[in-house]
């Protein structure tokens, strides 16, 4: 592999996030177009931002009730030692209650401005694919040419993301922020200027130590979401690679199977988009499993249209589904480890499972074909000592097999060679490709 291709391999958890280190060239002008989209939004828009102060200045009203409770039933407490009485329940009793009413009251404004702003940025993000889209119809063929596909995509779905929770959380984060200095620092001067005073002290050294964190750590969030911006062009433009095969599939039923999972159920694609196929092993990483899933598929295509006894429509299908129980299997990043099902089932057996029951909500789906399906998924792994329950029966399966060895052991090589510097010195023993390993002097050369 290339410098090149290694410094695009995706690494690490993911989330979303605009293409890294850039610059806006006129932030007036960006400010302009983005307020002109609010516009016809406005009235929403800013009874969401009235709604978060309402919340905001009701909630600060709480801690000063708190205190009067507590300090009623000290008075109360101090009153009964000295024989003068007691606590007053009912006047506890009564200020519970304004304070609960009060806490809802602030819950119910906070609702609606999230309900609002909600409303407001969801809308603004259609309007602006909308408008995305209309521009894309009428790019020249050239501009496809020298710019990436999964960059593309990557604007329309991460950079327009972004927008829309910036403009959905962080404005009227910024506002309801604002409000809740001002409130609680008048709060605290009613309750004692003293304290308060010495708290405002605190203030500015934080103030100092943040900007000092801030600076040094904005070059690291600057490569992070550089990272970011080639992880999601990458997984984009592999599952666009990935619709563009399972286009090709003639069978109607498998074709029908291969939809409904792989491009109808959203849900179920945006977590295998980014899912690892390993814990450790080969592809442990975010967008692993459909990396690994797209270079199976695409030997089988390739040894399907090689060998004429295979079906290439079954083998296609299998090598498109042959991991899918690893979604099941595998917890979702951070994490990304064997959940219960994962240790209890393994991703072999859910994977035939959850193929057999969604094949059996396909009408007229033929049994034999079902059955042929299941077992290359059941058989993918050659060997019954390396977790298959069968070994492979029909040459749709034999393929599989080979596919999925040969991508798992030189992704594996791949990563063993990423970690260790360009060297023909003897990198030691390796227990899943069962070898001691060193790098070829043609590998070494290229990597240099």
């Amino acid at each position: 592999m290339s410098n090149q291709k290694q410094n695009n391999r995706p690494r690490g958890p993911m989330g979303h996030g605009m293409r890294g280190g850039e610059k806006a060239k006129d932030f007036k002008g960006t400010m302009k177009k983005l307020l002109n989209y609010i516009k016809p939004f406005k009235f929403s828009f800013l009874v969401g931002l009235l709604c978060a102060i309402v919340s905001v200045c009701i909630m600060v009203i709480g801690p000063k009730i708190q205190g009067n409770i507590i300090t009623e039933i000290a008075q109360g407490f101090m009153n009964k030692v000295q024989g003068k009485g007691g606590i007053d329940f009912d006047a506890i009793q009564k200020t519970c209650a304004l304070l609960l009413a009060i806490y809802a009251l602030s819950t119910a404004f906070s609702y609606l401005q999230g309900w609002l702003m909600s409303g407001v940025s969801n809308k603004m993000g259609y309007k602006l694919r909308k408008e995305m889209n209309q521009k894309i119809d009428k790019l020249p063929l050239s501009y496809f040419d020298k710019n990436s596909h999964g960059d593309i995509l990557s604007r329309f779905t991460n950079d327009v993301d972004t927008l829309v929770q910036s403009l959905n959380q962080s404005l009227s984060t910024m506002v309801s922020s604002f409000v809740q200095i001002i409130g609680f620092l008048v709060m605290m001067l009613s309750i004692s200027w003293k304290m308060t005073l010495m708290a405002l002290i605190v203030i500015p050294l934080s103030l100092v130590l943040v900007m000092v964190v801030v600076k040094k750590s904005q070059r690291y969030f600057k490569a992070q979401q550089k990272s970011l911006g080639l992880v999601n062009g990458h997984i984009e433009e592999m599952y666009s690679e990935l619709k563009g095969i399972i286009a090709t599939i003639k069978e109607p039923h498998l074709r029908q199977l291969t939809e409904e999972c792989f491009i109808n159920d959203r849900e179920f694609v945006k977590e295998f988009k980014v899912h690892s196929a390993a814990k450790s092993v080969h592809h442990g990483f975010i967008g692993g499993l459909l990396q690994h899933t797209l270079a199976v598929t695409k030997m089988c295509v390739f040894l399907a249209d090689n060998y004429p006894i295979l079906d290439r429509d079954l083998l296609v299908t299998a090598a498109i589904f042959h991991d899918i129980g690893k979604v099941t299997e595998l917890s979702d990043f951070p994490m990304n480890d064997y959940t219960d099902d994962g240790q209890l089932l393994g991703h072999i057996f859910i994977g035939a499972e959850l193929i057999g029951n969604k094949i059996r909500q396909i009408s007229g789906f033929p049994p034999v074909l079902a059955t042929e399906l299941r077992h290359c998924i059941l058989a993918h792994h050659g060997e019954l000592e390396y977790g298959s329950p069968k070994k492979p029966a029909i040459a749709e399966a034999m393929a599989l097999n080979f596919a999925d060895n040969t991508d798992a052991k030189l992704e594996t090589m791949t990563e063993i060679y990423d970690k260790a510097n360009p060297t023909t010195e003897w990198l030691g023993f390796n227990r899943f490709v069962d070898s001691n390993i060193r790098q070829s002097t043609g590998s070494v050369a290229k990597r240099k």
